[in-house]
């Protein structure tokens, strides 16, 4: 199976939260990384943000984004007006 330019063999393509079995007509995919469209859904639709996801892939080994570069991100910078 060829999906977002990687090769996967039939029993490797897997969600990558929770590892259910894909097909092509049943996957969704965020930068370069590949879910079910269930988990899709509950990660991305519900929360809003993909702070708690990063977490999860970090503690997985797939990203080098940390929770705190994450939060850092997320908290909006403070500017001196005086």
């Amino acid at each position: 199976v060829t999906v977002e330019g990687q090769c996967y063999h039939k029993h490797c393509f897997r969600c990558a939260y929770g590892g259910c079995a894909l097909t092509i007509s049943t996957y969704a995919s965020l930068e370069g990384v590949i879910y079910c469209k269930h988990h899709f859904a509950q990660l991305f639709k519900e929360k809003g943000n993909y702070n708690h996801l990063l977490k999860s892939v970090s503690m997985k080994g797939h990203s080098a984004v940390t929770q705190n570069q994450a939060e850092q991100q997320e908290t909006p910078q403070e500017t001196d007006e005086s």
